[in-house]
């Protein structure tokens, strides 16, 4: 419908320029790798010792767990401002996407200490810090100024599916492995690798965005041009 409209709520030519669909791309692919981590990591932390790998945290502790996480998105959010400058927010994106893929790549392999979990928060939060401001700058970048809150909005909107779509998918790899009526480690180490392979695959969609290119002033030029 948005397609055949004359006044589309959303301007699906901008959905083939390249600018956008690769970070759109990528946004999907962050959301996904990492929300289904927050949602597994208090779950893994309260869980008992009894287990072998749970940490028999309370509530409070192990939401702890997630300050060091804050802590490094807080930075390198103030932070993004000169990052951009110096190294440009393609290359914020792909460093913070495979930072973050690096930490649920640790988990996956090892998670039965504290520090494990303390250390790749404390990753994620670098990574989150750097690609999360990353991907807003490239959407602006790539299109014209009037249609900055859409295509934002639109980034969002497809990180928030992504993010929908990796939580559905560790329940199910939790809830598919149970023993003595508590999750396993297998769901949980599942979970993290097919986090790491979402951020993976982020990187890739990073390494896919343009080169940093003169302001865009007509959606369907673009388009057009990048057709060819």
């Amino acid at each position: 419908m948005e397609v055949r409209s004359r006044n589309p709520l959303v301007d699906m030519t901008m959905m083939r320029v390249r600018g956008v669909w690769t970070v759109n791309l990528a946004a999907f692919l962050l959301g996904a790798g990492l929300y289904a981590w927050f949602l597994l990591l208090p779950q893994l932390a309260q869980l008992p010792v009894s287990t072998g790998f749970g940490y028999g945290a309370s509530v409070v502790a192990a939401g702890l767990y997630l300050l060091p996480c804050a802590l490094g998105m807080g930075v390198l959010g103030t932070l993004a401002g000169r990052i951009e400058r110096r190294f440009g927010s393609r290359r914020a994106l792909v460093a913070g996407a495979s930072v973050s893929a690096a930490a649920c790549g640790w988990l996956a392999l090892t998670s039965r200490h504290p520090y494990d979990m303390l250390l790749c928060s404390t990753l994620l939060g670098v990574g989150l810090g750097l690609a999360f401001a990353a991907l807003g700058n490239l959407i602006v970048q790539a299109v014209p100024a009037h249609q900055t809150g859409v295509a934002s909005g639109m980034n969002t909107v497809l990180r928030t599916l992504g993010g929908a779509l990796g939580g559905q998918l560790a329940a199910t790899f939790v809830a598919a492995s149970t023993a003595g009526g508590l999750p396993a480690l297998t769901g949980f180490t599942q979970t993290f690798a097919m986090s790491a392979l979402f951020l993976v695959g982020c990187v890739i969609a990073g390494l896919l965005v343009p080169a940093r290119t003169p302001p865009v002033t007509s959606l369907q030029t673009v388009a057009s041009s990048e057709t060819v």
